[in-house]
């Protein structure tokens, strides 16, 4: 059960010092994300994500990467 937990939840993002001060650049620059949302773009972006799966519409503007909607439409893009 241990290992199964383990492979659900993998890969989890180390949040580096860099991340939190990118992130917090993110946020003063736009205004529709959180400070979470923007430290959570910057570690995946410094990690070499090139999309962000959420449903929250602050995503969908002003970062560098492409926002998927997590609906059907959105997740059979990312198969394609």
């Amino acid at each position: 059960m241990r290992m199964l937990e383990h492979h659900l939840l993998a890969p989890l993002l180390t949040v580096s010092h860099e991340d939190l001060m990118s992130g917090m650049a993110i946020y003063a620059r736009n205004e529709r994300l959180g400070a979470f949302d923007s430290v959570l773009v910057a570690a995946a972006t410094r990690h070499g994500a090139s999309a962000i799966v959420s449903a929250d519409q602050g995503f969908s503007s002003g970062v560098d990467l492409r926002h998927v909607i997590p609906d059907a439409e959105g997740v059979a893009g990312l198969l394609n």
